[in-house]
């Protein structure tokens, strides 16, 4: 009578045990606040952006090309922290799919435990 007990306070194994239950749980990571690569693109889009400025200020003088090295400096000043922009939104994607895998097995553990408890509940009025 004490292994039957075990079995309902779910401390035994018995044949209405989930299979679901014998997988190693995978836990999710810590994110960092920022990853190896936005840390990269944010460098980068601080030279870009201090680089043509620069370019902008030292051109200012010769009146030939100041119109085009003025949008060439004013074009890569935007386009670097887009970039960096662009990573840190790439990060969160990823990490929002980790999180939904993870949900998703929670959601079929669950409904595989439903089910067992559906089924155990069912042979318990058979037996009243």
């Amino acid at each position: 009578m004490d292994n039957a007990n075990a079995i309902e306070e779910g401390q035994g194994k018995g044949p209405a045990a989930p299979a679901a239950n014998n997988k190693p749980k995978k836990k999710l990571k810590k994110i960092a606040n920022h990853t190896p690569m936005e840390i990269l693109h944010g460098t980068l889009a601080i030279l870009s952006v201090g680089t043509s400025l620069s370019g902008i200020i030292l051109t200012i003088a010769d009146s030939a090309t100041r119109g085009i090295t003025i949008f060439a400096g004013a074009l890569t000043a935007v386009i670097g922290p887009y970039v960096y922009y662009q990573q840190t939104k790439l990060t969160d994607i990823i990490a929002l799919k980790e999180t939904y895998d993870a949900i998703g097995r929670e959601v079929g553990r669950l409904a595989a435990e439903n089910r067992r408890l559906h089924d155990t509940m069912g042979d318990l009025k058979q037996s009243i």
